[in-house]
């Protein structure tokens, strides 16, 4: 099976950092979170950390720009049924990983 879209359960700092690994490899992220905020807070680590590479010339700004265009975002666990692999990083709460899991084999 070939990987090319990448769903992320969670967008704190393993979800984001997985999702900027998987995206600067060139695949397509989808990066979730329970609230818009928390995708977004992920997503602006992302681009502070990429621009950190950019201006220190370890990434090119092509590369920058198309590991950004890689993320989205989405609130919507229902938005992994599309992916070809599914990576949880949500907080160590046991409660809450098995509700996330048993989420995601319904999808």
């Amino acid at each position: 099976m070939k990987i090319e879209r990448v769903f992320v359960v969670g967008s704190g700092l393993m979800g984001n950092g997985i999702s900027q690994v998987s995206a600067q490899a060139g695949y397509k992220v989808k990066m979730n979170d329970v609230k818009q905020e928390f995708c977004d807070k992920g997503l602006e680590a992302i681009e502070s950390s990429l621009g950190k590479f950019l201006q220190k010339e370890k990434i090119s700004q092509d590369h920058h720009d198309a590991a950004l265009t890689n993320i989205t975002t989405t609130t919507r666990l229902e938005d992994a049924a599309d992916a070809d692999l599914v990576v949880e990083a949500v907080f160590e709460d046991l409660e809450v990983k098995r509700d996330v899991f048993g989420k995601l084999d319904q999808i």
